[in-house]
């Protein structure tokens, strides 16, 4: 840390700007960003993305995060954990399904992609990860399917309360809930 390097007093926009130089940059939480910070973050997209924690939003009692604004000016936004500090198990499905419950404008299809292709890209990693296609390694969960399923496959993830049954990475199974 460099003493110095950002004057006293200054605005998140400051930090957002230092951070516009990286070639990559993760802006954490970004609970109480200004219109103009957020539209920022959103001109700095192919290098700059948001990342969401909504429980630990909730368990800290923020004010409402500005979701949609946000995906409505561009901004990229994956979908993270934070710590067990303030998350009751880290569990990344549980992250989608508590956005679908808190942010009922943004549509199921969005929210997955927040967790997957979005999230990719924030690594920078979208060439590798985030999708089921031709050429990425194949890491995916598996979950029980209902017979009263919606007609939309994102509906199907985030309105279950079913478990995961399955872990695949590289198409290899690593794990499995049944015993």
């Amino acid at each position: 840390w460099q003493v110095g390097a950002i004057p006293f007093a200054s605005r998140p926009r400051h930090y957002l700007e230092l951070l516009a130089g990286a070639h990559r940059s993760l802006v954490i939480h970004g609970n109480y960003l200004l219109d103009d910070e957020i539209e920022f973050v959103a001109q700095h997209r192919e290098q700059m993305s948001m990342i969401y924690c909504p429980r630990t939003h909730a368990y800290f009692g923020h004010d409402p995060y500005p979701l949609a604004e946000m995906l409505s000016r561009g901004v990229r936004v994956a979908l993270g954990t934070d710590s067990r500090a303030s998350n009751p198990d880290l569990n990344l499905l549980s992250e989608l399904r508590f956005v679908y419950q808190m942010h009922p404008q943004i549509s199921p299809s969005e929210i997955v992609r927040m967790a997957t292709l979005d999230a990719a890209a924030a690594m920078g990693l979208e060439q590798h990860l985030g999708s089921l296609t031709v050429g990425k390694r194949a890491d995916f969960v598996t979950l029980p399917i209902d017979d009263d399923t919606p007609a939309d496959p994102h509906e199907l993830i985030l309105d279950a309360t079913s478990s995961v049954t399955a872990t695949f990475v590289a198409g290899q199974q690593v794990w499995s809930g049944r015993r």
